[in-house]
């Protein structure tokens, strides 16, 4: 009971002293406000309306330069074309990796607050997943964490870093392997 209201309160915000992650916490994580594709999003899979809300807002804040999807789902597909649809204008590679790629814009403050940073997410891990091709992306966003090979990912991802904080909550995993930041784990409720 005390580790589950500790965690229900770190994902309020409370006890967070990083300004990075009380932010992420705050306007990306526990963001309470309708989004422009929510009504889209609970049409189309209101199951999984959760994760692809969670999935929008952080592709949305990051902005990322590169997108590299790792056994997508047409669910998925469809979130980030909402989150993003000039970065998903790009072909899928035969090992079931889609790449996208967009401009990127090299100003150093962009980097600081993550933006434009290559991004990887991974809904269904498999044996053809090699862990050093998730080590080049800042940010790694594992979804399922209820099945055991994205769990394992998942945990070999964290273990080796030693800078960047990752965020789990639920089912997902959100890893921002940024060289500014501390190394951190923040479970939420």
């Amino acid at each position: 009971m005390f580790s589950w209201l500790s965690r229900r309160r770190r994902a309020l915000g409370f006890g967070v002293h990083s300004p990075f992650a009380y932010r992420l916490i705050k306007e990306t994580i526990g963001e309470r406000c309708e989004y422009y594709a929510y009504e889209e999003f609970r049409g189309k899979a209101r199951k999984d309306f959760w994760w692809m809300a969670l999935v929008l807002r952080f592709v949305s804040r990051f902005q990322p330069s590169h997108l590299a999807l790792f056994g997508a789902t047409d669910k998925l597909n469809f979130a980030l074309e909402k989150a993003s649809p000039l970065l998903l204008a790009s072909s899928t590679t035969p090992e079931s990796v889609t790449i996208a790629e967009k401009s990127a814009d090299n100003f150093p403050e962009n980097k600081l607050a993550g933006l434009n940073q290559p991004m990887a997410i991974v809904e269904q891990a498999s044996s053809e997943i090699d862990i050093n091709q998730l080590r080049n992306f800042p940010l790694v966003v594992v979804l399922n964490l209820n099945r055991e090979n994205n769990l394992q990912l998942w945990h070999q991802l964290i273990a080796e870093r030693t800078f960047g904080m990752d965020f789990t909550i639920s089912n997902v995993g959100m890893l921002c392997a940024l060289p500014h930041l501390p190394r951190q784990s923040y479970p939420l409720a």
